[in-house]
């Protein structure tokens, strides 16, 4: 019985020993270390074929959990950039609805009505009038007919005149920056 095997682009024979009349079970082809030629002398060693490379269920496994582990520090870090970021973003629109209200009172003699609304209304008319503040669409709540000014947070900035709270003879206008500190509070 002849059996090839690929050895370096060429086809080496093994034939069994003389004697025996049936072919040698898989366990002791593989330790059989030499191919026997025709003359029944040892030849070339032979190579056993290989699989092609795969990974096993362990290797695959650890490296599930490490990306999984370098995902979590991931977003980890990113939830703290987010936060910052939307901090920042909220201090610039605090900034920049405060200089429009000092525009809307240095124009009007008043400051903008505290109603609902009313802040929206007077700085960013729908109709007619002057425009104190573009906001961006990300930036609008609107209840109906009613539009407000939100935060990154989704909440609406709060407007106050004449409140005491900070400036008496002022307003005030603040955000809770997605929290319930007050000590947190982003204000004009």
């Amino acid at each position: 019985m002849k059996r090839s095997f690929r050895l370096a682009e060429s086809a080496v024979a093994i034939r069994q020993p003389s004697g025996l009349g049936h072919p040698l079970p898989p366990a002791v082809q593989a330790c059989y270390p030499f191919a026997l030629g025709r003359s029944g002398q040892a030849s070339a060693p032979v190579t056993r074929q290989s699989r092609p490379g795969a990974f096993t269920l362990i290797e695959l496994l650890v490296v599930v959990a490490v990306i999984a582990i370098l995902a979590g520090i991931t977003m980890a870090a990113l939830g703290g950039v987010q936060k910052r970021s939307a901090r920042s973003r909220a201090q610039a629109e605090v900034a920049a609805l405060a200089a429009a209200i000092d525009n809307y009172h240095l124009d009007n003699g008043v400051y903008p009505p505290t109603d609902a609304g009313g802040l929206y209304g007077a700085l960013s008319p729908v109709g007619s009038g002057k425009v104190y503040f573009e906001p961006r669409p990300t930036m609008i709540r609107t209840n109906g007919e009613i539009r407000f000014y939100i935060d990154p947070w989704g909440a609406d900035y709060q407007y106050s005149t004449n409140s005491g709270i900070r400036n008496v003879g002022s307003y005030d206008l603040w955000t809770t920056a997605g929290s319930t500190n007050t000590s947190d509070d982003i204000r004009n």
